[in-house]
């Protein structure tokens, strides 16, 4: 849990009383946790930025937003730079019913304690994109997909594949293993090349080298019966390959 962009709120409910989460939700900027408050940045050639500082120079001032991982603006380009607080939306839950509400501030004041709510350590996959189609004759779309506290990603499975892709950022080159929770039905593409998946473990290994590496996975659903996905990276013993999960493609 938590993005680049927020602060970890795997371990929120453990941690904070039912009250702070509630006024955190109906009025973000006045719960900002150190380090995560939001800059707008206007250039003299009247470009617009918006994120949450990442480091500054003398030089230079660098940003993260939703999208890219660093935008590096240089200082004499600026033009205004003003605090904008939280960045998320003001009246995200206007849209929501009472009873839904309630479950929201229900499920987060869960995170962290034993339970149905309890967050894992392992490394898994939690951010996804899926192939979707938008309508007849028009061209399939990626859309982001969320894995839930427990890591299983849950599948609409209907009688066309679905298409699922997730990346890895490889550190150190090596054989890089990833598990997933059953292989039934799943076809795997590392870099666009197939890799096979052991059916016993479901665990699929591939020599990569230093670099992002994009995983596809085609699910056929009439060779499946889980209508959930959970992939997990593992440590393989004797490879000096080491990889980490990115959490957002």
């Amino acid at each position: 849990g938590g993005g680049h962009l927020g602060p970890d709120l795997s371990g929120l409910g453990a941690s904070a009383a039912v009250d702070y989460i509630i006024e955190a939700i109906r009025t973000p900027s006045k719960a900002i946790r150190e380090n995560y408050e939001g800059l707008a940045i206007t250039t003299k050639d009247w470009e617009y930025f918006t994120g949450v500082k990442l480091r500054e120079t003398r030089q230079e001032l660098v940003l993260r937003d939703s999208i890219h991982d660093e935008i590096t603006i240089r200082k004499e380009d600026i033009e205004e730079s003003k605090d904008i607080g939280s960045l998320m939306p003001v009246g995200l839950i206007n849209t929501q019913t009472h009873a839904e509400f309630l479950d929201l501030v229900r499920f987060i004041s869960e995170l962290g304690k034993p339970g149905d709510f309890a967050t894992q350590n392992a490394p898994v996959v939690r951010r996804w994109r899926m192939k979707v189609a938008v309508k007849d004759g028009a061209e399939p779309v990626w859309v982001p997909a969320y894995s839930l506290v427990s890591g299983d990603l849950p599948l609409k499975l209907g009688p066309d594949p679905v298409v699922l892709q997730f990346e890895l950022e490889v550190t150190t080159p090596g054989e890089i293993a990833v598990r997933f929770d059953d292989a039934a039905g799943l076809a795997l593409q590392v870099n666009e090349a197939p890799v096979a998946i052991d059916a016993g473990p479901g665990r699929a290994s591939v020599h990569l080298e230093r670099g992002r590496a994009r995983f596809q996975i085609e699910v056929d659903a009439s060779r499946r019966a889980a209508r959930t996905l959970r992939a997990e990276l593992l440590d393989l013993e004797g490879s000096a390959g080491r990889a980490q999960i990115i959490s957002g493609i």
